[in-house]
């Protein structure tokens, strides 16, 4: 008989770097992809977003004027203060996170404040509801 295969080891996680008024990335919920999801509030929705989207390997990060006291900040990779309803709160979240998608988990939106993130910063695609 011979010996048993060695089992794979873990894929190796990426590092990245964000500026200080970010939370730090815990090793446990660094993500397996390059894909990162920004989430405009960070309740019990946002919460359930991330932990959905951890065992995908997709990187998540919140903006919420709790901060790390939002109930989503210990299921994101990383958490920003800020305000949700403020166009420049968003546009430095997004210029910080730099996400692929960016979801709103709360209903007290302010489009305004989102049409003038799209025209500063652009999107692929808008769709509204």
């Amino acid at each position: 008989m011979g010996t048993p295969a060695t089992p794979p080891l873990p894929r190796q996680r990426p590092t990245y770097e964000f500026p200080a008024t970010m939370a730090p990335i815990a090793d446990a919920r660094a993500p397996l992809t390059d894909v990162r999801v920004g989430i405009l509030g960070g309740g019990q929705l946002g919460r359930m977003l991330a932990q959905a989207a951890s065992p995908l390997g997709l990187y998540t990060a919140v903006l919420d004027p709790a901060g790390d006291k939002a109930s989503a900040a210990d299921a994101a990779a990383a958490v920003v203060a800020g305000d949700f309803k403020k166009a420049e709160d968003i546009i430095r979240f997004v210029d910080a996170v730099r996400p692929h998608v960016l979801t709103v988990e709360i209903e007290h939106v302010n489009v305004d404040a989102l049409e003038a993130v799209q025209r500063e910063r652009g999107t692929a695609r808008t769709h509204a509801l």
